[in-house]
């Protein structure tokens, strides 16, 4: 039977819900893609429907939990002196980030044991991709930070 997109995308949400609750109980190393499937009530073609491996899956959370901060610290660089521009603005970013936070318990001990994952010598590719992230928040935050300055809202010194 074919799935509809919004089928596909479902199930795509479990297997990440599925797998978040699993790497929070057990670590990233010790759930295998079987107990993922397990939790999530779908096969393991599913998840290799949605996932290439494990390390897709983890990057998927990766974006999951970073999308949105990422994409408030852009709107946040991209905002030019004639804008209405104010450190409210970095102040809403960063808050947000702590209240999604405080609104998914499990999403800070996930994010703890990506980052742990990530730092082992297996997982070159998540290293890489962290190590860029951070780069580019912090030229996002760099760029709003010049043109707080241009504005005259934070000093130069």
């Amino acid at each position: 039977m074919r799935r509809s997109k919004a089928d596909a995308e479902v199930t795509r949400a479990r297997i990440l819900d599925a797998a978040g609750k699993l790497f929070a109980s057990q670590g990233i190393t010790r759930t295998r893609l079987s107990d993922v499937a397990a939790e999530a009530s779908v096969t393991r073609g599913a998840i290799y429907w949605h996932f290439k491996d494990k390390e897709a899956l983890i990057e998927a959370m990766m974006d999951s939990v970073s999308a949105p901060t990422n994409a408030a610290l852009e709107a946040l660089s991209n905002t030019r002196q004639n804008e209405v521009l104010s450190l409210d603005m970095l102040r809403n970013v960063i808050i947000g980030a702590f209240e999604r936070t405080n609104q998914l318990p499990a999403l800070e001990q996930i994010t703890r044991f990506v980052f742990r994952y990530a730092l082992c010598k297996e997982s070159e590719s998540l290293t890489n991709r962290i190590n860029v992230d951070r780069e580019l928040a912090i030229d996002r935050l760099r760029r709003f930070i010049v043109t707080a300055q241009q504005a005259g809202l934070i000093m130069t010194d």
